[in-house]
């Protein structure tokens, strides 16, 4: 019975974490399709739900990181190691496609900000805004790439 029990807990567990991945891989897929035309609203806006959609990665990555630090084969076993791990895709292929998407977004985000006349047409506090999400997407995909180095050491 306490073995049906726990498979019966997993389960939900995992089944409510199914769909984790997908506002991550869709924002991941609007935005880096459309980050050539948009305007600083639009960008503004890309760029707060991309920050919100990251959340997921610090969410799971980070306990995921601490259990991996006591065992690295907790990697394959922990609810949170799991998660992390679909987080963009099921397999090398698909994460290969969303991590592209993310250095595109990165690199025109970059070129933005090196182009003053842009920067200098931003409201000031729509521009802190824009930069308080970049700065919170960086330091979610800092912690997926330090976990992603030490489970691949």
């Amino acid at each position: 019975m306490k073995k049906l029990l726990g498979i019966i807990v997993l389960g939900l567990l995992l089944s409510g974490n199914v769909y984790a991945d997908k506002p991550l891989k869709k924002i991941l897929d609007l935005y880096s399709n459309k980050i050539d035309n948009l305007n600083k609203s639009q960008h503004l806006f890309y760029s707060t739900e991309l920050a919100v959609a990251s959340r997921k990665i610090k969410e799971v990555g980070i306990p995921c990181f601490r259990s991996t630090l006591i065992n690295k084969e907790n990697y394959n076993k922990t609810v949170d190691c799991l998660n992390f791990r679909i987080l963009l895709g099921d397999d090398s292929g698909e994460w290969e496609k969303y991590l592209s998407k993310i250095g595109l977004i990165a690199n025109k985000n970059r070129e933005l900000l090196k182009n003053d006349k842009w920067v200098n047409e931003w409201n000031s506090n729509q521009f802190d805004e824009y930069g308080k999400n970049i700065k919170e997407l960086v330091g979610n995909i800092a912690i997926m790439n330090e976990l992603l180095e030490y489970i691949s050491e």
